[in-house]
């Protein structure tokens, strides 16, 4: 689509791009905990411990080891624009 709009630009320059910028994103994810786009959202790491839990369907338990996820958090801006 972006191709379309910008008939200069090639899908592959566009490919590379976001492949760095992804690159970015996920390496700033690992070191620093998180990345915020002003008005766009924010890119946050969240740590879980370690905890108990049990299988519903067979009742045995399990241990859900430490672990972190990266969660999204809509900006304002966004929120707007969507709705």
């Amino acid at each position: 689509m972006v191709a379309a709009q910008n008939p200069g630009t090639k899908k592959k320059d566009i490919d590379e791009w976001l492949d760095i910028f992804l690159d970015g994103i996920t390496t700033a994810c690992v070191v620093d905990d998180g990345v915020r786009f002003m008005g766009f959202g924010t890119f946050v790491v969240k740590e879980y411990d370690a905890k108990m839990a049990r299988n519903p369907k067979t009742m045995e338990d399990a241990i859900i080891p430490q672990h972190r996820e990266v969660r999204f958090r809509v900006g304002e801006k966004l929120k707007v624009a969507i709705n």
